[in-house]
């Protein structure tokens, strides 16, 4: 049954992205954590926001200094 649960979770995160969606989405390294993962440490906890917070940063240094303007720029 969890099997079912990812794979219809792992579909979910994946089916919303289209071709221009790239641009706008931060993509973040999520260090091999699941969804149904809910008993993490707090050292995994601690190293899942370092990663979202280094990817998020790598993320706006891109946006901000691109040479040809994210479409999803104002």
């Amino acid at each position: 049954m969890w099997n079912l649960v990812e794979t219809i979770l792992e579909v979910q995160e994946n089916q919303h992205l289209h071709s221009d969606d790239w641009q706008r989405t931060i993509y973040i390294d999520t260090l091999g954590v699941k969804t149904t993962d809910f008993d993490l440490d707090r050292q995994r906890k601690e190293a899942l926001v370092k990663s979202g917070k280094e990817f998020a940063l790598k993320y706006f240094e891109w946006y901000d200094g691109a040479d040809k303007p994210p479409a999803n720029r104002p």
